[in-house]
């Protein structure tokens, strides 16, 4: 485990991103993510978010989380989730180190990369997954078709 930065994610996921957002749901417009999202379902990968229920409160969180669905990402949405999260390929995971005097732009992320401790990471993604609402039903709006 090493420390990392968050956009880490977009050099080394190559087939499958599972993440959760949730307040302050940083990077969230970030339109180099974005189009690493169009590039991966683009070439056959799959993304997965699970938002925090506090999106369907910000019509431009909102907006900026349509833009992820534009580009391929499946979403859902629901109250429970802990914690930002990033997993890529069933091999790795970033996790913000949390420090209750740091802002969030400033929060390391840990890199995470043992097996046992993804495949926990993996259950619980699938876990709050298989309990949460599609994004779209909720927000009350569908994304438009891909380009």
């Amino acid at each position: 485990m090493v420390l990392a930065e968050s956009g880490q994610w977009c050099q080394a996921a190559q087939h499958s991103v599972l993440a959760t957002a949730c307040p302050p749901f940083e990077g969230i417009g970030d339109a180099s993510w974005i189009e690493r999202v169009d590039q991966l379902t683009a070439a056959g990968g799959t993304v997965r978010c699970i938002y925090h229920s506090d999106i369907l409160q910000d019509p431009a969180l909102l907006a900026s989380a349509r833009d992820f669905a534009q580009a391929g990402e499946v979403s859902r949405v629901t109250r429970d989730v802990p914690t930002r999260m990033i997993l890529t390929d069933g091999s790795r995971a970033l996790l913000p180190v949390l420090h209750s005097r740091q802002s969030p732009a400033a929060t390391p992320m840990l890199l995470i990369d043992d097996p046992k401790v993804i495949t926990g990471l993996e259950e619980s993604f699938e876990s709050l997954w298989a309990h949460a609402a599609p994004l779209y039903e909720e927000a009350g709006a569908r994304p438009r078709p891909r380009r």
